[in-house]
Formats: C-alpha cells, sequence, structure tokens
C-alpha cells in the first residue's frame, strides 16, 4: 500500500476496529489464471450492518506555476476524479458481484462478512485528496481544507472556469461522493470516532447535499462538521444539519470549526467524554479474545464476534452513559457480595444491558467462574421476560467484586428477543420468582452530550 492508503486504513481501524474495516479489498476481474493476480477494488471498504463504505485515496504533488486553474484542474482529474471513477466501479461491482471479493491479489481468501443484498445496501462514496492543503493554505487561509460549494457540478469542477480548491458535487446522478483531504481525513475520522456515529454524519451530510434547490457553502469539511456537531434534533436526540424552512441554502463562515473546538460547550464534552472511552477499553478487551479464538474456532462458532459488534455499536453519548453505570457497579461491589445493574434500552435501540460484579469467596473458588455465568445467563434471561417486547438483544457482562484491582476476567452473553425457545419462559418465570430483578428499582438518568457545567 502508498502511505496514503496505510494511513487511511490506520485510521479506520483505529475508530471502526479491523471487524469492519477491510484495506485493499480485491476482485477477479479479468484474471485469466489461478497464478494471474486480481485487481484492486478500491483502497478500503467498510461494511456496518446495510452501510457499505468505500474510500478511495489518491496522493498527487500539487504544482505550483502562473495559471492557477490549469493547476487546479491538472490536480483535480489526479487526485479527485480518478478516485471517485474508482469508488463508482467498485460500487458497481459490490452490487452485482458480491461474492467476488477478496481479501488478497491472488483471490483464495472471500471478504469474511457477507454483503447486504443490492436492494439493502447504502453506500457511501469517499475520495480522500492528498497533496494540496498546502496550495489551498496559502491561497485561502483556515485550515487548509477544501472549500465547499455544492453549486459546482460535475465537469465544472475542471473545466476553464473552474474555481480552484472548491469542491461541490462530483456527478449527482450516480451518487453522492464525500471529498477529504490532508486536513479534514484526521478531522473527521477522530471527531466521529465510532462507527454509528461516522455513519450518521455521512448520511445526513447526504441528505442536505440532496435537497432540491438548495446550495451549501462552507470554508471546508470541517466547518461543516463543526456545525452539524453543534446542533442535535431533541426529537431523536441526534445531531443534525438545521435548516430554515424556505431557506436557500446553507453557508458557514471561515473559522467555524476553530470557533466551536474553542468554546467551553465543545470542552466540557471532551472532558465529559474521558470515561466513555473505559467502554472502547472493554471491547478491546473481547477484540483481543476475538482474534486469539480465530486460530481455533471456526467463524460461525465465535460467541464473542456477536457481542463485539453490538459493543462497538453504541455511539459516544452512549459509551458515556454506559461506562458510568458500568463504573458505579463497580464501586457498589466493594460493599455488596453482588452488585447487578440493568440498563433498558436507550432511546429506541431495543439493547438492554445487565451488568454484574461478583465477589469471589474462598468456599466458591473452583465453582465462581461457573456459577457467575450462570447467574449472569439468569439475570439475562429474567432481563429477556421483563422487557420482552422492548428488547431484541440483551448482553450481559460479568467480572470480579471488590472493585478496580480485582478486576482481571469478564464474562459475556447475549440473548435474542423476538422468541421464546423451548422452556425458556418458564425458566425466566422461575428464576424470577425466586429473586432474580424481584425488587428491582429503577431510576433516570440523563447524560447530555453538551453539559451545563
Amino acid at each position: 500500500m502508498t502511505r496514503a492508503e496505510e494511513l487511511l486504513a490506520e485510521l479506520c481501524e483505529r475508530s471502526f476496529l479491523s471487524l469492519w474495516s477491510y484495506p485493499s479489498p480485491y476482485k477477479d476481474q479479468g484474471r485469466k489464471s489461478l497464478l494471474a493476480d486480481g485487481k484492486e477494488l478500491c483502497d478500503l471498504l467498510v461494511i456496518f450492518d446495510n452501510h457499505v463504505v468505500i474510500f478511495s485515496s489518491k496522493e498527487c504533488a500539487y504544482k505550483s506555476n502562473d495559471n492557477a486553474i490549469l493547476n487546479w484542474t491538472r490536480w483535480y482529474r489526479s487526485a479527485v476524479a480518478d478516485s471517485v471513477k474508482q469508488l463508482y466501479g467498485a460500487e458497481h461491482w459490490l452490487r452485482t458481484q458480491p461474492h467476488k471479493v477478496y481479501l488478497d491479489k491472488t483471490c483464495q481468501h472471500r471478504l469474511p462478512v457477507p454483503l447486504p443484498t443490492d436492494v439493502d445496501m447504502r453506500v457511501h462514496r469517499i475520495a480522500v485528496a492528498h497533496g494540496a492543503s498546502q496550495a489551498c493554505y496559502d491561497a485561502h487561509g483556515g485550515t487548509g481544507a477544501l472549500l465547499i460549494d455544492s453549486r459546482i457540478i460535475g465537469s465544472a469542477h475542471s473545466s476553464s472556469e473552474a474555481v480552484p480548491f472548491a469542491i461541490g458535487q462530483i456527478n449527482p446522478e450516480k451518487g453522492f461522493v464525500h471529498v477529504l483531504d490532508d486536513t479534514t481525513l484526521f478531522t473527521v475520522l477522530q471527531s466521529l470516532d465510532t462507527i454509528s456515529d461516522f455513519i450518521n454524519y455521512l448520511h445526513k451530510k447526504e441528505e442536505l447535499f440532496q435537497r432540491p434547490n438548495f446550495a451549501v457553502l462552507a470554508s471546508g469539511e470541517d466547518d461543516l462538521l463543526a456545525y452539524y456537531l453543534r446542533n442535535i434534533d431533541k426529537q431523536i436526540d441526534q445531531h443534525y444539519f438545521p435548516v430554515k424552512e424556505g431557506s436557500k441554502g446553507l453557508g458557514l463562515r471561515k473559522g467555524f470549526w476553530d470557533d466551536f473546538i474553542n468554546s467551553p460547550q465543545f470542552q466540557r464534552k471532551r472532558e465529559a467524554d474521558r470515561v466513555s472511552y473505559s467502554w472502547d477499553k472493554l471491547i478491546e478487551h473481547v477484540w483481543e479474545r476475538t482474534r486469539k479464538k480465530r486460530m481455533k474456532i471456526p467463524q460461525e462458532q465465535w460467541q464473542e464476534e456477536s457481542i463485539l459488534r453490538l459493543l462497538a455499536k453504541e455511539s459516544r453519548i452512549n459509551r458515556r452513559f454506559l461506562s458510568k453505570a458500568f463504573i458505579e457497579v463497580i464501586k457498589r461491589s466493594m460493599y455488596e457480595q453482588r452488585s447487578v445493574r440493568v440498563i433498558e434500552p436507550i432511546r429506541d435501540d431495543r439493547k438492554a444491558y445487565v451488568f454484574m460484579l461478583l465477589r469471589e469467596q474462598d468456599d466458591l473458588s473452583e465453582s465462581y467462574y461457573k456459577i457467575r455465568q450462570e447467574m449472569l445467563q439468569a439475570y439475562c434471561l429474567v432481563v429477556k421476560y421483563l422487557f420482552y417486547n422492548q428488547v431484541d438483544y440483551i448482553v450481559g457482562i460479568a467480572a470480579e467484586g471488590g472493585g478496580y484491582d480485582v478486576i482481571t476476567t469478564y464474562d459475556f452473553v447475549v440473548r435474542f428477543g423476538g422468541s421464546w425457545e423451548e422452556g425458556e419462559k418458564e425458566q425466566a418465570e422461575y428464576f424470577h420468582q425466586n429473586g432474580f430483578l424481584q425488587e428491582m428499582r429503577r431510576t433516570h438518568w440523563e447524560e447530555k452530550e453538551y453539559p451545563s457545567e
């Protein structure tokens, strides 16, 4: 891989885990013999539920001479237009030949996860264009990010009347393309460092640009991102791009991003988010255990794989809430033999959590882990019984009680809602009647993304 491709793969794996990121996948198009190599499909492929994110990354030096438009159009064709061509080609292949995508150039190892069907597939195309940031900064200042002007469409990007360093809609008829550069690649992936937050941003941005008779103007992707992050739709509790009714456009002044990250609200958010990375460490623990099991156990038998996906789907704000709840149970376990907390579905997520910490006693040392696992299973089963119409998944996490210093192992359980297996409901009723969550106390805990103090 080129340095630009390595950087892209590293950033995405750090944000989304390699569970969803596949650097430099291949297709067997034109491969005439078993000894021949396949063709690179794209620079990075990310698969998350029915969302497929295709990255194409190009690094091209920006030449400087007296003809500014010529400099721009040459760079644009090499760094952006060529990437876009690869993106559309990769999308066509994924939709028509989903079973012919490989991890290696010899086309021996197929993609380990199924792609969504053509009807269900939601494709997001991202061209990463390196090499123009310094020239853009010299011309316009700011952060060196490419300008955004949605009124520029198709061939207007590279015509004799092109606006240097400005990106609009590359080819609306074939699908929207996000264009990131040296500056904004880092900004976007570091600010949206969970797969759910990243996908939501792409989706909302695409909707914004596809509004009919509507112009989007910004001095860079970072300013657009800042506008998105600072606005929350309170009805659905999600970030969005607010637009006044009847408005014909959205214009963002230069420096919007700098003002945002230097604001007291952002500083309080960043401080509040620190605790959320405890959830990331828990994911890393499961991920390491899953990777070790790969060598010994077939993929269809990985219990951790389904757990890992459920944990990693949580947004940053959800991770903050869940981390606080788990830490609270750890602290309580210093004074209680058994500490349990049930997290009901957050918003419309239809996923419940059971956190349980159990102290180890000397007379139970040999059977402690078996008992802990069985108790966690029982708690998850009772939660399924109590919230049957509200949950699709129940995730159970157990560890040693007694405080942070004693935790060395975890148990994980996933139960699926929607139907009862034979005897399961009766078992859940039995556990509940015999003390499991019989006196469950319900509390309300509100988590604001931007704390007021």
